[in-house]
């Protein structure tokens, strides 16, 4: 799934194939703001998980930040789609996502640790 959002018209797409079709998800809601640093890190982890993935030349200043990003693009598919549309419970900051290190591989383990279960 590939995320962009756009700080100046709170449009937030995601794109990419689920169950072998494409889709195509824009959101522009009041929530987007308020909910951007979540929605920012969700966008970052795809782009640090293509530059660690790709091979090309990384600042060693960078590489422990694109580490910890990398594995958010791996949450379960409809822990980010609560994330985009703001359903994500309400103690799951931007901070505690980003400091959770040992995230779950399985998509219900992660609902338990962010808890949405």
């Amino acid at each position: 799934m590939m995320l962009q959002f756009h700080h100046q018209t709170n449009i937030c797409c995601a794109e990419g194939y689920r169950a072998g079709a494409y889709f195509l998800r824009i959101l522009r809601t009041s929530h987007v703001k308020t909910e951007s640093k979540r929605i920012g890190l969700i966008a970052k982890a795809e782009a640090a998980y293509i530059s660690l993935a790709s091979g090309t030349t990384i600042a060693l200043s960078q590489k422990p930040h694109l580490v910890r990003l990398a594995p958010l693009k791996f949450l379960a598919p409809d822990i980010v789609t609560a994330i985009l549309e703001g359903r994500q419970p309400p103690l799951l900051t931007a901070r505690k996502i980003l400091r959770a290190t040992k995230i779950p591989l399985c998509w219900k383990e992660q609902r338990t640790f962010f808890g949405f279960e």
